[in-house]
Order: C-alpha cells, then sequence, then structure tokens
C-alpha cells in the first residue's frame, strides 16, 4: 500500500509539470482525487487492511493528498497569471474614465462562516494558553450524500487555507468529521478523525436521561 502511494506521488508530481493547460490539469485533479480517483480507490481499501495500519496509511494519504492539491493550485495560479498577462497585452485601458458602479449582493453565508472562524484564530493567537489543534464539523441532517460531502470539501479547503496562513498558536493537525453514518465520505473528503460511537456501541438510550 505504502509503495502504491509514493508511486501515486512521484506520478503526480511528472504528470502536474508536464501538463499545459486548465482543462487537463482539472481532468487530472479528477482522475487522482476525484471521486473514483487513485487515492479514493485506496481510502475505500482501507477496511481491507490491519487495524493497526490504519492510522499510518490514513496520515501518509491525507499527506500525499495536501501536496497533490497544493501543486494543482500551483499549477492553476500559473495559468490565471498567464491568461491575465495575455489579455492585459490585448487590452487597452483608459485610466482616464470614470469607473463603472457595481451593485453588490449580500455576502454568502459561507463566507461570512469563514471570516467568523479566521477571526476567532487572530484572537487565539493572542491568548497564550490557547492551542488550536484542529478543525471540528458535524454535516447536516440529511439523507442526501451530496450536500454532506459538500459540507465536508468546503471544510477540508478550510483546513487546509488556516494552515498555508500560519496563525499564532494554532496548528492544523486535525480535522474531524463525520459520525456513524457518514464517516466513509468524511474520510474521502480528507477526514483524519472520526466520530463512530452509535456505529460501535449502538445507539444512545435517551429515556434513560428522563
Amino acid at each position: 500500500m505504502k509503495e502504491k502511494l509514493e508511486a501515486i506521488s512521484k506520478m503526480s508530481k511528472e504528470k502536474i509539470a508536464e501538463i499545459k493547460d486548465s482543462q487537463a490539469l482539472n481532468d487530472f485533479k479528477v482522475k487522482v482525487l476525484g471521486k473514483k480517483g487513485e487515492l479514493t480507490e485506496i481510502l475505500r481499501g482501507m477496511k481491507d487492511i490491519a487495524a493497526e495500519e490504519r492510522p499510518v496509511v490514513g496520515n501518509l494519504v491525507n499527506k500525499i493528498r495536501d501536496e497533490i492539491e497544493q501543486m494543482i493550485d500551483e499549477k492553476e495560479s500559473e495559468f490565471k497569471n498567464k491568461d491575465l498577462q495575455e489579455r492585459l497585452e490585448k487590452e487597452k485601458i483608459d485610466v482616464t474614465l470614470p469607473a463603472t458602479k457595481v451593485k453588490r449582493g449580500s455576502e454568502h453565508p459561507l463566507n461570512r462562516v469563514i471570516e467568523e472562524v479566521e477571526d476567532l484564530l487572530k484572537y487565539a493567537g493572542k491568548l497564550k494558553h490557547v492551542k488550536v489543534k484542529g478543525l471540528m464539523t458535524i454535516a447536516p441532517k440529511t439523507d442526501n450524500s451530496v450536500t454532506n460531502r459538500l459540507h465536508f470539501d468546503n471544510m477540508r479547503q478550510l483546513f487546509v487555507d488556516i494552515k498555508q496562513k500560519k496563525y499564532d498558536n494554532v496548528n492544523m493537525v486535525y480535522l474531524s468529521m463525520g459520525m456513524s453514518g457518514d464517516f466513509e465520505t468524511a474520510i474521502e473528503c480528507g477526514a483524519n478523525m472520526v466520530r463512530v460511537g452509535s456505529a460501535i456501541f449502538g445507539a444512545r438510550d435517551y429515556s434513560q436521561n428522563k
């Protein structure tokens, strides 16, 4: 399993370096990181791995996924910068013309949540006895796996973004998401910690609390 993961990592570095356009880059991303991608298939096969080896393999998968996502992001930025330069060379801008007023709509709820999380992390950086080690989320209560996957993907992206920004007292190690009913989807989306008490011990009996 380790050899297969290292082969995927090596192949990805070589292929991404050779890609010349955004469409090819997106096709490669789907091939490796998509729902039926090579890394996702390995995650699905973790049930066949010895229990004591799963954390090691899971961490290695997440490490390689992070490296591949970073390389893809850098390549996408390279293409965007190239496109921008080409447009600027073709277009002439009259800076004396008055700016067009842009009608702004309301801010997206997801962006507000992200801003609130980042403000909280900045505040935590001032508290010397507080160490933030990761993020945790619970997916919306729904039977729609697509909704859950989107929720987990957004949290995964926020986890990666925060890790790159390097806030004081913040070390993004743990991405805790997924419970007994959706932990497989959460793992596919990058979770390295899940909460599966009901799957192990059975449903909780709330009648005893009355």
